[in-house]
């Protein structure tokens, strides 16, 4: 049988079944629909959450205060290590493999502005900092090294801390008082999603040349040292490079874990890669159950189309058709059946995606700036429907499956049956 025949006779026959083949286009339809928006879903979901993560910075190690658990060089256990401007000094002049090292330096001050006044964290850090935990701003500039350098009396403000001091007023060129010293804004932190913290989020908080800050501090110990690594070398092998250079200067043994607290960002990234998977897989389980479902509808309007021709198929087998033939009929309308009510649905998910606004996600942590302030609402962390190739490659592939198993079963049954039998069927 040429194919022009095959399809030709296949379309007559589904157009004669009516409402059943409309059921079972309905039933792909929505199978598939479902499946591709699930999956859309999925991939937003895992947009959001790896955006998110990666606001914290690329390659990032934080080190820590910590306490010494064993003993060494003479030093009894126990001991306190703190942190200071040499050791980032010491680590710069170190071989390491990394993009930057910078002190960051926590402390609470009172801001007031020509509006209200605010009490939140501020932090003394080095110029390369903003490239180190990768700040994206709204306006304005980061620190440079001259505002270090020349001991500016400069501050970058996080979005939200604007947002409570300025509202929707231009905030860069604006002089702030922190704990009554005057300081000019030079730039404002962009609101965004978080879920990997410490210290607060970014948009939180305000940041100032270290040289100025210890002004405001008073105090020569440093609250972490963060270091981005450049990836030319596993993170946690930088780690252990960043202890053991540690270790030679305060005299503790670079094999004690305690004496440093030593964070590896990408570790925590490696958690909530196979976390997205896991989500993913699960909706992708949901999605083709769906579609499983309107595979069954398809196999019972099989089984009825099947039904209603008994006499027509034992007629066509008495006349020597042979089962392949017959077989590979039914099978074709099975797949043209689920090809329609998945195009049908594809083109309908697609619909959806494009036309669907953002969900909210983690726009609801970006946006809880304070009650009573004006301020733009940021959609950032806000889940966008997508579709990519490979989601799309997986829905054929299921589309194709289910056409076939739906048919695969009438088709058999139908070919296999004696030609008396069906004669004699009423």
């Amino acid at each position: 049988m040429l194919a022009s025949d095959l399809l030709g006779e296949t379309l007559q026959n589904i157009s004669r079944q009516g409402r059943n083949a409309t059921l079972a286009v309905l039933g792909t339809t929505w199978g598939l629909g479902a499946f591709l928006l699930l999956m859309a879903y999925g991939n937003g979901l895992a947009g959001a959450l790896l955006a998110s993560h990666q606001s914290i910075g690329r390659g990032l190690i934080v080190v820590s205060q910590g306490q010494t658990l064993e003993r060494a060089g003479g030093e009894r256990a126990g001991r306190v290590v703190r942190l200071t401007r040499e050791d980032v000094d010491h680590l710069k002049a170190q071989d390491l493999r990394v993009r930057g090292i910078s002190g960051e330096t926590l402390g609470y001050f009172l801001y007031r502005s020509s509006h209200t006044s605010d009490t939140t964290r501020g932090l003394g850090v080095d110029a390369v900092y903003g490239r180190i935990r990768n700040i994206a701003l709204e306006d304005g500039r980061f620190l440079v090294p001259e505002d270090v350098e020349e001991r500016r009396r400069v501050v970058v403000v996080g979005g939200a801390l604007k947002a409570r001091l300025f509202g929707r007023t231009p905030a860069v060129g604006q002089t702030l008082l922190v704990d009554g010293h005057p300081y000019q804004i030079v730039g404002v932190v962009a609101r965004r999603a978080q879920i990997l913290l410490y210290n607060g989020r970014d948009d939180e908080k305000a940041y100032f040349p270290w040289t100025t800050f210890q002004e405001l501090n008073g105090s020569r110990y440093l609250t972490d040292i963060v270091v981005g690594a450049d990836g030319s070398v596993p993170d946690l092998e930088t780690a252990a490079q960043l202890r053991a250079a540690l270790a030679r200067r305060h005299g503790f043994s670079p094999t004690d874990t305690r004496a440093l607290r030593i964070v590896v960002f990408s570790e925590r990234m490696a958690a909530l890669l196979a976390t997205i998977a896991g989500l993913k897989w699960i909706l992708g389980a949901v999605g083709a159950l769906t579609l499983a479902i309107g595979g069954v509808g398809v196999a019972n309007t099989m089984f009825i189309m099947v039904r209603q021709r008994t006499r027509e198929i034992g007629l066509r087998k008495a006349l020597g058709a042979r089962r392949r033939v017959i077989l590979l009929q039914l099978l074709a309308e099975a797949v043209l059946l689920s090809l329609a009510g998945g195009l049908l649905g594809a083109g309908l998910a697609a619909l959806v995606v494009g036309l669907a606004p953002p969900l909210p996600f983690l726009s609801v942590f970006t946006n809880a700036v304070g009650p009573g302030v004006d301020f733009e609402r940021s959609h950032d962390g806000d889940i966008v429907l997508s579709l990519d190739g490979v989601t799309l490659l997986a829905a054929s592939a299921v589309l194709l499956a289910t056409g076939l198993l739906s048919g695969m079963w009438p088709a058999r049954e139908a070919s296999g049956v004696d030609p008396a039998v069906c004669l004699r069927y009423e």
